[in-house]
C-alpha cells in the first residue's frame, strides 16, 4: 500500500482498501472463507462488528464526514452517537441476523431504502445529517474454525446532506 495521508478528499482504491480490511480481519484471527472482496469499492465506507455488534473496524470514509473526533469514534457505541429512522433500525437488524443465521459465507445486498442518519457532537456543537444508502453484508469468520462466524462486515455510500448547526439540529428523522 502506499504512504497517503487518509483524510485527503480522494478515497483510498478498491485494492488498497481490501488491503486494509484483510490485514484487520487477519489480526483479530477472522477472514472471509471465500477470500472474496469483490463488495468493496473505493469510497465506500467500510466497517466490520463483533455478534455483540460491537464495531473492530472502520475505515476512513466515516471520518471525512462524521462531527466526531476519532478518539469519540472509537470509543462509543454507534446509537450513542448517531440517529436513524427506528424502522430502518429494524430492518437493519433483521438483515444482520439472516445473514449471520445462513449457512452462507457471500456477501449479499442489504436492500433496504436510502435513508438519513443525524449526529450531534453536544461538545463542539458540530452537527451531521447524511443520507445514507447501505450496500452490501458479509459474514465474518473465525480463521481457526471456518464453520464459526464472529460478525460482519458492511459498506455503505453516505452524503453529507446538512453540515451547519441550527439547521442538522433541527433536522427531525421520519
Amino acid at each position: 500500500m502506499t504512504s497517503k495521508n487518509f483524510f485527503d478528499d480522494e478515497p483510498l482504491s478498491k485494492e488498497d482498501e481490501i488491503e486494509c480490511l484483510e490485514r484487520a480481519l487477519s489480526e483479530f484471527g477472522f477472514c472471509f472463507p471465500d477470500g472474496d472482496f469483490s463488495f468493496l469499492e473505493s469510497g465506500d465506507i467500510v466497517e466490520a462488528y463483533s455478534l455483540d455488534h460491537i464495531q473492530f473496524y472502520r475505515n476512513f470514509e466515516l471520518l471525512k464526514i462524521n462531527p466526531f473526533d476519532i478518539t469519540t469514534v472509537l470509543t462509543y457505541r454507534w446509537d450513542e452517537l448517531y440517529e436513524r429512522p427506528k424502522v430502518i433500525n429494524r430492518k437493519i437488524h433483521e438483515k444482520i441476523s439472516l445473514v449471520l443465521d445462513s449457512d452462507s459465507c457471500e456477501h449479499v445486498p442489504f436492500n433496504i431504502p436510502t435513508h438519513h442518519l443525524k449526529a450531534c457532537n453536544e461538545e463542539t456543537k458540530d452537527y451531521l445529517v447524511a443520507e445514507i444508502n447501505l450496500k452490501f453484508i458479509k459474514p465474518v469468520f473465525l480463521k481457526k474454525d471456518l464453520s464459526k462466524k464472529v460478525g460482519f462486515v458492511c459498506t455503505q455510500e453516505a452524503t453529507s446532506i446538512i453540515l451547519s448547526g441550527g439547521d442538522a439540529k433541527a433536522f427531525h428523522l421520519l
